[in-house]
């Protein structure tokens, strides 16, 4: 079942590739986030190529539906939005209202019900994983 087909259920912007999540955007040199406009569903077809050499989650962001306490991030509400709401005041980097960035999924995403649109901003610098080798 697609991740956008559970009626209901947050989703979570910082998933796994697997079968069924949807693909949000793209890592790039600079260590943000390219968001495509419209978040694809992720085929087995694809789940199997991303696996192919490095980690897919250091080159892309998936979403899938959020897995709450079924997660290890989550600590009564999202670890990962938390530290990147932390980081984002941080390094003073704060929402206008009025141009926050493009997103897919904000009606649904957990990050949002959770920090509103001040997680709009760190968002895109979120990276699930970090590459570990020199390639990047």
């Amino acid at each position: 079942m697609a991740a956008n087909s559970k009626a209901g259920h947050k989703l979570c912007p910082s998933a796994r590739c697997a079968p069924g999540s949807l693909l949000l955007g793209v890592v790039q040199s600079t260590g943000t986030v390219d968001f495509l406009a419209a978040p694809l569903a992720v085929t087995e077809r694809f789940s199997e190529l991303a696996h192919q050499g490095r980690m897919p989650e250091a080159r892309f962001r998936f979403s899938a539906p959020c897995l709450r306490s079924a997660c290890t991030k989550w600590q009564g509400g999202c670890g990962v939005a938390e530290r990147a709401s932390a980081l984002a005041l941080q390094h003073d980097l704060q929402a206008d209202p009025g141009n926050i960035p493009d997103c897919a999924i904000r009606t649904r995403c957990q990050w949002h019900a959770e920090h509103g649109a001040e997680i709009c901003v760190a968002c895109r610098w979120v990276i699930t994983e970090r590459a570990t080798t020199a390639d990047g």
